[in-house]
This record gives structure tokens, sequence and C-alpha cells, in this order.
């Protein structure tokens, strides 16, 4: 698998982020420092906590319409992807704008977790000692299984649940394997 070329890819995408009137902002901007990625734009009117939601008619970013205000304050601020959490920011929604067309493509969370997986092994998975292992629940794609198949690393699917898959790699763990990702289809 090749990785895609982005146009125009001497500029670094900039991003759009939504805490969806949830708590997750400060963990987001903790994630980006961590890593050292450039600073997102935050939709202001959606960062902090506010249990009535005012601005979304559902506060799930896997519904149809949450991401509109997110999708259209990027476009006014030259911004090609968007990243939102639900309010406790345990899901992860992204969408891409085409810098050619000026398309939105939303990612299901079978993408994102495609995706997510595929880079890590790409960037620090092939390069190891140890074993790497990926997992997935059962209700999730089996397209990071097909991706195991044909790189050569170890693939596990678990019953639906968190809790499952973090037991999975912690066993995956004590049997020696490098376990570097684990998802469910609602990222």
């Amino acid at each position: 698998m090749s990785r895609p070329r982005v146009l125009g890819s001497n500029s670094h995408p900039r991003i759009a982020y939504t805490a969806m009137h949830g708590v997750g902002h400060p963990w987001a901007v903790r994630s980006f420092d961590t890593f050292h990625l450039p600073p997102f734009l935050t939709v202001p009117s959606q960062r902090y906590p506010d249990s009535e939601f005012p601005t979304v008619p559902f506060p799930n970013p896997e519904e149809k319409g949450a991401l509109d205000m997110t999708m259209q304050f990027a476009e006014e601020n030259g911004c090609d992807l968007v990243f939102a959490n639900d309010p406790d920011a345990d899901r992860l929604a992204v969408a891409e704008r085409c810098r050619k067309t000026g398309n939105w493509t939303r990612f299901t969370g079978d993408q994102v977790g495609t995706m997510m997986g595929l880079w890590l092994w790409e960037s620090v998975g092939k390069e190891g000692k140890e074993p790497v292992a990926m997992c997935s629940s059962a209700v999730s794609s089996t397209m990071l299984s097909y991706i195991a198949q044909v790189e050569g690393f170890l693939h596990c699917q678990t019953l639906t649940g968190f809790k499952w898959i973090g037991s999975k790699m912690e066993e995956l763990r004590s049997e020696g394997y490098r376990p570097l990702f684990g998802y469910e289809e609602a990222i």
C-alpha cells in the first residue's frame, strides 16, 4: 500500500476542531502538543461544555448535520480537515475537504480506524523488534485484518467494547507482541 500524496503537499493541512459542547478541547490541545503537531483552530461556540448543546441538532459527530457548523468554520478559515469529539470525548469523527473541488468527505469510524492502523504500521510497526498486533471488535470492518495478512502483523477480532479490546491487547503483550492499536467502528 502506498501513501497518498496531498495536493499542494508543501503545506500542512489546517485542522478545525470541535468539542461539540463537551470536555474534549483541553485533551485535544494536549494531544497535539505532545506529538508536536501544529495547533488546530477551534469552533468558538462549541469549545466549552454546555449540556444544552445549543448549536447542534444532536451531539454525536456521526449524526447527519452535527458537523455542518464545523465544516463551515473550516471553510471560512482555510482548513482542510475537521476533527470532532462527542461531548464525553470517547468518539472521534473526521472529515476532509478536497483542495481541488472543495467537496467534503466524512470518514466512517471504520475508515478512520483502518487509516490509523495502517499509518501506525508504516510509521512505527515495521521497524520494531517485537511482532506487532492490532485489534478491532466484531462490529468493525475486516479491512485492518486484511492489511495485517498482507503486511505480516497479527490482527485479532474481539467482542464489542473497549474492555474486550484492551484485555486482548494486554494478553497479546504478555505473549510477546507489541500491541500498537485497537479500535471499534464508532471511533
